[in-house]
């Protein structure tokens, strides 16, 4: 009964971390995908779409939208990946908009359970099913990004994580529904992120070459093809209702005018373009990143050995072990490897700018969120190296103590990682409600249909404020004659000096017949009103 009573404390605090950035914070983010997500997730509870209204981008050619959108016509639609916001919309149908937050927490927590459940089943350990779950709780990657709750890639492995559940406990004892329920949850891991695919789809078919005896009959299998094939087919409906293609994404869709096109941040850089784009090969929808050795060797030193050096040290251990082994470890070795070779040469091939220092090597790096599932895959080695090498040749009392030792130091650690930094949680906490200040001044101080002209603020301005990004662009200097026209403008970033806005005024904006005037201070930022002269 303690024991009970215990664990289910420990979840109760784990629950209120992954809040952190949620409890408390008025609805502000710290990426523009975690912006976009949570917006066109409301948008689809308010108005069955994914899709926000905007009539001023229209007149100024798809000028007009944050970064992580597309404009299409007089629609901002998903410049990423659909999955999320279209299922947190519909949770929101059941549990209202603040529910769209707890999508991840809530999965992931469910995860933890089958996590447990799976993997008992197959070691038939029942110790190394609970220090594996913890240390996927306490793994700083898991932990960190569940809390940026409007980030795909926990729900990603989360849906993999149930599939696995389905297919090895099957807790329904009917293996027609629970292939179909199985093949349903893979679907919708590739909802949440259709690049994953390329690995996802043949790790699948692997694993059911591997275990096919286990399944008689065509009818099973049928089954299990037609649930994956349910959350892609949806996709593609949404795909032509938002792009007008099946096959167009928000990567992917171009707007035939001299203009933009604006893709995610979370995976290629706001782009602007005079002329269409060139149609991408093979090898670039296969590499979007290209192939770049001494980058990878770089991003995969950092970002995925030493910035959790603890662990890896931990897990090359049972990598090594379980290599030694014959039967399920090897196999299960050989299949992480691998697909960190695939996931290290496919995202270490570039680097992201998540960061304005561009040295900084810390968690809230996207290559952390993409190498996900191997640090999910990483923590049943992690496990078995504390069962086996910690715990061996110790009498069977002190095996508990010795564990909850070992892991409460994990976690200790995993702990200063996730909280601490310029990226952590109590950082950003504090960065998110500076922003929702600054958002307060500059709606207290703006028309309701202005239009803000800003380099990063876009993230929380939207969709309160028509916005254009950036500033710093022959493109958005182009078009601020006719935008002043067309609704009240202003300009949002770091304070002009005198001789900076004695430029703009006599030969930047003044060229153009317009002036810029200070209208008040929001934070350490500074609002301009862009006027006629």
């Amino acid at each position: 009964m303690l024991k009970k009573v215990l664990v289910t404390m420990l979840c109760v605090l784990y629950f209120g971390s992954l809040l952190w950035l949620t409890l408390g914070v008025p609805q502000s983010f710290t990426s523009p995908d975690e912006n976009a997500n949570f917006t066109f997730a409301n948008a689809m509870l308010e108005t069955d779409r994914l899709a926000v209204q905007d009539d001023v981008t229209a007149a100024l050619d798809g000028l007009v939208h944050p970064r992580s959108t597309v404009a299409v016509g007089e629609l901002i639609v998903p410049g990423g990946f659909l999955g999320l916001p279209f299922i947190a919309g519909v949770v929101g149908w059941l549990v209202g908009s603040y529910g769209l937050q707890l999508l991840t927490p809530v999965l992931l927590l469910l995860a933890l359970l089958a996590w447990f459940a799976t993997v008992k089943q197959l070691s038939t350990n029942r110790v190394l099913a609970w220090v594996s779950t913890a240390l996927l709780a306490i793994h700083p990657a898991v932990w960190y990004y569940a809390a940026r709750s409007m980030m795909p890639n926990v729900g990603l492995v989360c849906w993999l994580i149930f599939a696995a559940w389905l297919v090895v406990t099957q807790p329904f004892k009917r293996r027609r529904l629970e292939l179909f329920l199985a093949g349903l949850c893979v679907g919708l891991a590739v909802f949440f992120r259709v690049s994953e695919i390329v690995w996802i789809l043949p790790a699948a078919m692997v694993i059911a070459i591997i275990y096919r005896k286990h399944i008689n009959g065509w009818l099973p299998w049928i089954l299990l093809v037609v649930g994956f094939a349910l959350p892609l087919l949806l996709n593609l409906g949404l795909n032509n209702s938002l792009y007008g293609s099946p096959w167009a994404t928000g990567y992917t869709v171009q707007i035939e005018s001299t203009t933009i096109v604006s893709t995610s941040d979370e995976a290629f850089a706001a782009l602007e373009v005079l002329t269409p784009l060139p149609k991408p090969t093979a090898f670039d929808r296969l590499l979007p990143f290209g192939f770049h050795p001494r980058t990878i060797v770089k991003n995969v030193w950092h970002y995925g050995v030493g910035l959790f050096w603890w662990l890896s040290i931990i897990v090359a251990i049972g990598l090594y072990l379980a290599w030694r082994e014959k039967g399920e470890w090897r196999r299960l070795a050989i299949g992480t490897l691998i697909l960190a070779a695939w996931l290290g040469v496919m995202y270490g091939s570039w680097s992201f700018n998540d960061n304005p220092d561009a040295t900084a090597i810390t968690i809230g790096d996207s290559h952390i969120r993409y190498w996900l599932p191997l640090f999910v895959l990483s923590t049943l080695f992690a496990a078995k190296t504390l069962l086996q090498v910690i715990v061996r040749g110790r009498p069977f009392n002190k095996i508990h103590r010795v564990l909850v030792f070992g892991v409460g130091a994990l976690l200790l650690l995993a702990a200063n990682m996730v909280f601490s930094g310029d990226d952590g949680l109590l950082r950003t906490r504090q960065v998110l409600l500076a922003s929702a200040a600054k958002r307060d001044v500059v709606l207290a101080e703006t028309e309701a249909n202005s239009i803000i002209v800003t380099d990063r603020a876009d993230k929380f301005l939207w969709p309160a404020r028509h916005v254009i990004q950036p500033l710093r662009s022959e493109l958005t200097y182009a078009a601020l004659p006719v935008a002043v026209q067309l609704a009240p403008l202003y300009y949002l970033g770091i304070p002009f000096p005198e001789v900076d806005m004695n430029y703009l005024n006599d030969i930047k904006l003044g060229d153009m017949g317009l002036r810029i005037e200070f209208v008040d201070y929001a934070g350490d930022e500074a609002l301009y009103r862009i006027l006629i002269k």
